[in-house]
C-alpha cells in the first residue's frame, strides 16, 4: 500500500505567510531619522509623454508650463550627504556612519479623494556608497537601489560630488557653487530653466510626500513637514548618465533648478498604502 502523501497545507500556509511579510516589509513599515549633511536637489524639465510612461497606475504627472509655451514634466536628482541614519527614536550612536545617497524620483500626483489630488515624488531608483544602506533599502521598499562608489569634496565656496555606478548608466557629477548663494532667500536658476522666476521654480523643489510603487497601489511616506525652506545655488553639472540611459535616453531635458539644504535632521514617517481604486475614490490608507 502507497503511504498517504502529508497534508499540503502547512506548507501552503507558510509560504502565504511569508510572502504577506515580505510584502509588509517593503512598504516602509518603520520610521526613521537621520542628519542631512548636505542634500541638493536638481530638478530637470522634460517632455511628458515619455516621463507619463514611467507612472505606475494610480499616479498623474505634475506637469509645468514654461515660459516658451509648452508643457513639461519635471525630474529630480537628489545627493545627500547623510549621517546617522536609523528607526526613529533610537539612539544616533545606532545609526548608520556619513555616507552618500542619490534618488531619482519624478514629480507627480495622487488623487485622494473627490476632485482632490496631492503632489509628491515617486521613487524610480536610487543608490548609495553604504553597502548595508542599500542591503535596507532593498529590504523595505521595491525601489531597486544600487550600490555606487561616491566622494564629496568641500570648500568654504565650493561643494562637487562625484558619483561612479561602474557601468557608466548612473554617473552623477555636480559642482554647486556656495559662495554668496546657499543662503535662504537668495535665488539662482540655471540659463535654460523652463521657470519664469525663483518662486515658481520652488514649487518644483523638495516636497515632503514620496511614492513608491506597490502591486496593492501606492505606499505613501512623508517627511517632516516643518523644515527650513532650501536654498537655491548655481550648479554645473558636466555628467549625469542616467538621462542617457533608460527609457529617458535621448529625450529633451533641460535642468532648470538647484536646490541644497544644509545640516538638517530630518525624519520620515512610516509608509501608508492608498488604495486608489473602489467605488468611491476616498482616501484610503492600510495602517503598516
Amino acid at each position: 500500500m502507497r503511504p498517504l502523501p502529508g497534508p499540503t497545507w502547512p506548507v501552503r500556509t507558510a509560504v502565504r505567510l511569508t510572502g504577506a511579510a515580505l510584502t509588509r516589509l517593503q512598504r516602509r513599515p518603520v520610521a526613521v531619522e537621520a542628519r542631512l549633511v548636505h542634500a541638493l536637489q536638481l530638478t530637470w524639465a522634460v517632455p511628458p509623454g515619455p516621463a507619463r510612461a514611467l507612472l505606475p497606475a494610480g499616479l498623474g504627472l505634475d506637469t509645468h508650463r514654461g515660459t516658451d509655451g509648452r508643457e513639461w514634466a519635471l525630474l529630480a536628482a537628489t545627493v545627500a550627504e547623510v549621517e546617522a541614519l536609523r528607526p526613529r527614536g533610537t539612539p544616533r550612536s545606532a545609526g548608520r556612519p556619513r555616507h552618500v545617497t542619490v534618488d531619482y524620483r519624478l514629480f507627480a500626483t495622487l488623487a485622494v479623494r473627490r476632485g482632490r489630488t496631492v503632489r509628491g515624488m515617486l521613487a524610480l531608483a536610487g543608490q548609495s556608497d553604504d553597502p548595508l544602506a542599500v542591503l535596507g533599502a532593498n529590504l523595505t521598499s521595491r525601489g531597486g537601489r544600487r550600490r555606487v562608489d561616491a566622494r564629496v569634496e568641500r570648500t568654504p565656496r565650493r561643494l562637487r560630488i562625484s558619483v561612479g555606478s561602474g557601468d557608466g548608466s548612473a554617473d552623477l557629477e555636480v559642482v554647486a557653487d556656495l559662495d554668496g548663494t546657499a543662503r535662504p532667500g537668495t535665488d539662482a536658476l540655471p540659463e535654460r530653466s523652463v521657470f519664469a522666476g525663483p518662486r515658481t521654480a520652488r514649487r518644483f523643489g523638495p516636497l515632503p510626500r514620496t511614492f513608491l510603487p506597490d502591486p496593492a497601489g501606492v505606499v505613501v511616506v512623508e517627511a517632516a513637514p516643518d523644515l527650513p525652506p532650501p536654498a537655491a545655488v548655481a550648479v554645473a553639472v558636466p555628467r549625469a548618465t542616467f538621462l542617457e540611459h533608460g527609457p529617458l535616453a535621448g529625450v529633451e531635458h533641460r535642468l532648470s533648478a538647484a536646490f541644497l539644504s544644509v545640516d538638517v535632521d530630518q525624519t520620515w514617517g512610516p509608509g501608508r498604502l492608498h488604495l486608489p481604486t473602489g467605488p468611491d475614490p476616498l482616501e484610503t490608507y492600510i495602517g503598516m
